[in-house]
């Protein structure tokens, strides 16, 4: 599963412009979950909004919602783009920051 979410991140990345390094997709098994699950519940407390609100504009179950929350699962690319429309993010606020090729 993690092979999975790495390879969506980075689609994401080349996507957006971004440079990856190789060893992030070897050395990072946690994808940083910790700082999405953060960003987005923080930006989601400042807009007011209730996590049911926030799944039900996704089209998915308020407890797969409270997952991403709390870091216990990474939103599926396809979640990405909405979610950081509703919660009024970029992109870049919910990928981890990755280092540039030298």
């Amino acid at each position: 599963m993690i092979l999975n979410d790495k390879a969506v991140l980075l689609c994401l990345y080349l996507t957006q412009n971004y440079t990856l390094d190789t060893t992030f997709l070897i050395e990072s098994p946690s994808m940083n979950q910790s700082t999405l699950s953060e960003v987005i519940l923080n930006a989601r407390l400042s807009l007011r909004l209730a996590q049911t609100e926030v799944a039900a504009h996704l089209g998915v179950a308020q407890s797969t919602y409270n997952n991403w929350e709390s870091g216990k699962h990474i939103p599926s690319s396809k979640h990405i783009p909405k979610l950081c429309q509703i919660l009024k993010l970029e992109t870049h606020d919910v990928l981890p920051s990755a280092p540039t090729l030298m």
